[in-house]
């Protein structure tokens, strides 16, 4: 599937057609979980997402610091995303991570720490 997107290069932002293979899922479930264990496996290996990860209990500070910087497909992306957070109170389903019921497979994948 072909998408329009946004790309910089050098000192200008173009438009460009990228073409991308998506995914199917058996449940919203099985998309959220893959869509997880791809970003922190591919955050392990990329600085800028390690940094922004020290700021993972704060979503907006999360954001600001660039944790979606590869995943955005325009500039106007993080901003959309704090204007949906906002207006639908998303930060309510905020949990600490340590109270995450995570199947026995993630545990092994993310290990969660007790403090």
């Amino acid at each position: 599937m072909a998408t329009q997107e946004e790309r910089y290069f050098g000192s200008g932002r173009y438009r460009v057609w990228v073409y991308a293979c998506f995914r199917v899922y058996n449940s919203d479930y099985d998309s959220f979980l893959d869509w997880a264990l791809r970003f922190y496996r591919f955050a392990l290996k990329d600085a800028k997402i390690k940094q922004a990860l020290a700021y993972r209990r704060n979503w907006e500070a999360f954001l600001n610091a660039g944790a979606l910087y590869n995943y955005a497909t325009g500039s106007g992306y993080i901003d959309s995303i704090k204007n949906i957070v906002k207006t639908y109170q998303l930060y309510r389903y905020d949990v600490p991570v340590e109270y995450w019921n995570l199947l026995p497979q993630v545990a092994r994948i993310m290990p969660v720490k007790s403090s």
